[in-house]
């Protein structure tokens, strides 16, 4: 018994120096950073609504993913504008896109940077808002206004979102504003 656990012991012992010598194992890839978005729409609950949406997250990860040099991933929930507002505030969220004809008064907010722009035309007219801010990091704010057109203008988005509520105006995508 003493020879084969002292022959246990030597084999784990070589085993753990030649893993050791060979570097180790691998060290995993960084992990990706993740943004966390509300979304307010004041279209009616459809599934174009939805694809709307995951194709509004997979635009901005992939905008934000450029911007910054490494993986970010955008993970969204449809909430009520008042629920949003809440959790912007004590930073549940990083940050609220909104698509409606007009920015929702519980959204009127100080202190917070607001992006917008139009998607559609004439009396179908919407808005797309981005708000930021408050307990936000400056890096991550600015990843956010730099990524937030790109976003709108991707084919992916702008597909989706012609099934949703309205058709996207010749151009699509919209010039986009800041206001703080």
């Amino acid at each position: 018994m003493n020879a084969v656990t002292r022959f246990g012991i030597t084999a784990s012992f070589l085993i753990g120096t030649c893993i050791l010598i060979a570097g180790g194992p691998a060290s995993p890839a960084p992990a990706p950073r993740i943004v966390r978005v509300a979304i307010v729409d004041a279209c009616r609950n459809t599934a174009a609504r939805d694809a709307t949406h995951v194709a509004f997250a997979l635009s901005l990860s992939d905008a934000m993913t450029k911007a910054r040099g490494s993986a970010v991933s955008v993970k969204i929930k449809c909430v009520s504008a008042d629920h949003a507002a809440f959790n912007l505030g004590t930073a549940v969220y990083d940050a609220v896109f909104v698509i409606a004809p007009a920015l929702p008064r519980p959204l009127i907010l100080s202190d917070v940077t607001r992006l917008s722009a139009s998607l559609g035309g004439g009396k179908v007219e919407q808005k797309a808002y981005l708000i930021f801010g408050g307990a936000l990091d400056q890096a991550l704010g600015d990843q956010l206004a730099a990524s937030f057109s790109a976003a709108l203008a991707d084919d992916r988005f702008l597909n989706a979102y012609e099934g949703e509520c309205a058709p996207v105006a010749a151009g699509g995508g919209g010039k986009v504003a800041a206001a703080r």
